[in-house]
């Protein structure tokens, strides 16, 4: 159910060293009260050549999230649908970039920010879950609220 937010972690996706894994964390609030965040693992490479970040292939491991809560974690991973989510094409410069993100077969461009901390990179961006077709994720009176944000801390290379 609340899974789905995970696939937004995904974006952070975004970047991560080649052959090497990071995590990403997603934080979902929930309506009317309450928050949980998903953990997960990102598989690819990001680069920088001068000013210019640049990263392809991103991929979280749908199977790699984790909520704090077995049935929350079934669920999510039912929602996000496949595998992996994945970040195809990311590009950044001046602390801003765009990403392509690909979640239940749906891809959208998707802006971000992000710090450059010399052998990585700090990234954060906002996701709706509607924009992927994520909605109604609902249990007991208590729902996952459309936007959620995402962060990362990747390893350059």
């Amino acid at each position: 159910m609340r899974l789905i937010i995970s696939a937004f972690s995904v974006f952070v996706f975004s970047f991560a060293q080649a052959q090497s894994l990071s995590q990403a964390l997603v934080d979902v609030q929930l309506s009317p009260t309450g928050s949980f965040e998903i953990q997960g693992t990102i598989h690819g490479s990001v680069q920088k050549k001068g000013e210019i970040l640049t990263a392809s292939d991103l991929k979280f491991l749908v199977r790699s999230l984790e909520t704090g809560m077995d049935l929350r974690n079934k669920h999510t991973k039912e929602k996000l649908g496949s595998s992996y989510v994945e970040v195809p094409k990311a590009v950044a410069k001046d602390g801003k970039g765009k990403a392509n993100i690909v979640i239940n077969g749906i891809k959208k461009k998707v802006p971000f920010s992000y710090e450059d901390k010399g052998k990585s990179v700090l990234v954060n961006f906002d996701l709706s879950l509607s924009d992927f077709g994520i909605e109604g994720i609902r249990y007991m009176g208590i729902g996952v609220v459309d936007k959620v944000g995402i962060r990362a801390n990747l390893p350059l290379k």
